[in-house]
């Protein structure tokens, strides 16, 4: 049959597009701490986090996988109470109040998912810096070179000086209506064509 055969490939190709979804998560999951912590621009924290999810992308699996059965797991656990006390209320058996029931089970259900959710998903933030800096300390030393660097043995970077917008130019030094500059060069050539003008 014709539909069943479409049914099919669209199923596949779903199942192809949550794949190659859920590899580039696991590709790129790392490039959030990476942006903040090495202050890279977003290009550079995205190849930066491919290199440095190589070898880990099975625990970042395991995590999210985790992460999804805790908040279903605790949702239900939320809801549980009140579908108890919906059904054991007297006249909850009756057809006018099974469509009532049914309605506040769903809205506690989806309440619960969403307190749920902004409970754990600060946890993936965290865990993902985790797996940040376990990952620098595993392929980049990370942690011997700030040690070294708290040692003094390494010198730290040199801060780039911060712009000041708000200050004003240093004046110049004027001889009448003339600006005379403090460089060297440029004191020259006022004084060549000072000479050229008399001439």
């Amino acid at each position: 049959d014709v539909s069943s055969v479409a049914a099919m490939l669209v199923v596949v190709m779903l199942a192809i597009l949550a794949s190659y979804a859920m590899w580039m998560l696991l590709r790129i999951c790392l490039a959030f701490p990476g942006c903040v912590i090495e202050d890279k621009s977003a290009w550079a924290a995205l190849k930066r986090a491919g290199t440095l999810s190589k070898g880990t992308r099975g625990r970042l699996l395991v995590l999210y996988l985790l992460g999804m059965i805790l908040g279903w797991m605790l949702s239900m656990l939320l809801s549980l109470p009140v579908l108890i006390i919906a059904i054991l209320m007297p006249g909850a058996n009756t057809p006018q109040h099974s469509d009532a029931i049914a309605r506040v089970f769903l809205f506690t259900l989806y309440g619960a998912y969403f307190a749920v959710q902004a409970l754990t998903k600060p946890l993936y933030a965290i865990a993902l810096v985790v797996f940040y800096y376990d990952q620098r300390i595993r392929k980049e030393g990370f942690d011997i070179e700030w040690m070294m660097e708290q040692a003094g043995m390494v010198a730290a970077p040199a801060a780039e000086p911060e712009a000041v917008p708000w200050m004003p130019a240093a004046p110049r030094k004027t001889v009448g209506e003339a600006a005379v500059s403090e460089t060297p060069v440029e004191e020259a050539a006022v004084a060549l064509g000072s000479d050229v003008s008399e001439h």
